[in-house]
């Protein structure tokens, strides 16, 4: 359903939509079970699950945002991948509440990760730039910053 190569069949979300605050806790919760492992199952329900509360989309985009700044570096990527997926198939006020960040986000996991993780992020770049994802200069500033990191 949704998802875009990460792996297996999408497993069904745990959380129930439009528990309010709680329903953020668990989603956290759900983010921390990745353990830096991104497979298509685990994205997929956390994508699902974002789409069910989509009236959540800036505080769900944050708490991406807040974990990508709080876990190892090696936990970093697929913690990238999430967002990568919930934008790509759900859009809108998940795009928006991401653009607002993303400079920071990519590229402080980016100056942090390991040779293989930043290979896979350039890759995740490209995607962005083919797709148009986020606005053409947002995706100049990140495509300069590992130009430069190099």
């Amino acid at each position: 359903m949704y998802g875009h190569g990460y792996g297996g069949a999408a497993a069904a979300p745990r959380v129930a939509p439009g528990t309010g605050a709680a329903f953020l806790a668990d989603f956290v919760r759900e983010m921390d079970e990745m353990r830096g492992m991104a497979t298509k199952e685990a994205i997929n329900a956390l994508t699902m699950i974002a789409a069910d509360n989509a009236g959540w989309a800036a505080d769900i985009v944050g708490a991406i945002e807040a974990r990508l700044r709080s876990v190892p570096p090696a936990h970093r990527l697929a913690l990238l991948y999430l967002m990568d997926s919930i934008i790509k198939n759900l859009g809108g006020a998940f795009r928006e509440a991401a653009s607002r960040n993303i400079v920071q986000t990519f590229t402080g996991a980016y100056d942090s990760a390991d040779e293989g993780a930043r290979a896979s992020m350039v890759r995740l770049l490209g995607t962005w730039e083919a797709n148009s994802v986020f606005a053409p200069p947002l995706l100049t500033v990140l495509r300069q910053h590992i130009s430069r990191a190099e």
